[in-house]
C-alpha cells in the first residue's frame, strides 16, 4: 500500500489523498481513516493537539493491483477549526490503513505520517514524512 500527496495542493481544509494498491494480489476489506496528531495555525498562536475522531472513512470491498481509492481528510482538520480560511496551517497527520490479504483472517494496520509544507511559489501542500 501507499499513499501520495494531496491531490489538492493549497487546499488544506479539502484535503484528498490516493491510496494504492502495490503489490501483486489484490487486498480485502480495506478502510483508511484521518488521525490528525497536530495542528498549529501560527497567526492564532494556537496550538491543537491529538485528536482520536477519523471522520471520515473511506473503504472498499477489494482493492486490486496498480488501483487506487480516495480519501477525503478535510473534516478531520476542519472539525478542529473555527475559522476555515485561515491560510497557513501547519499540521502532521497519519493516515491509518488497515486491509487483509486474502490468505489470513486478519488485517494489517500501516499508517503513513504526512505533514503540511509551504513550497517556493508559497503554495501549501501535504507531504509524507519518511518512516
Amino acid at each position: 500500500m501507499d499513499v501520495s500527496g494531496s491531490l489538492r495542493p493549497n487546499d488544506l481544509m479539502t484535503t484528498m489523498f490516493s491510496l494504492s494498491n502495490e503489490g501483486p494480489l489484490p487486498v480485502y476489506d480495506v478502510k483508511a481513516v484521518c488521525e490528525v496528531i497536530r495542528l498549529d495555525i501560527p497567526s492564532r498562536d494556537r496550538h491543537l493537539g491529538p485528536t482520536r475522531a477519523y471522520p471520515p472513512e473511506s473503504s472498499a470491498e477489494i482493492l486490486f493491483p496498480a488501483h487506487k481509492m480516495t480519501i477525503a481528510c478535510g473534516r478531520a482538520i476542519a472539525s478542529k477549526l473555527d475559522n476555515m480560511e485561515t491560510p497557513e496551517i501547519d499540521a502532521e497527520m497519519f493516515i491509518v490503513v488497515s486491509y487483509r490479504p486474502k490468505w489470513l483472517l486478519w488485517h494489517k494496520l500501516e499508517k503513513f505520517p504526512m505533514k503540511t509544507e509551504k513550497t517556493n511559489n508559497g503554495t501549501w501542500i501535504w507531504k509524507s514524512i519518511p518512516r
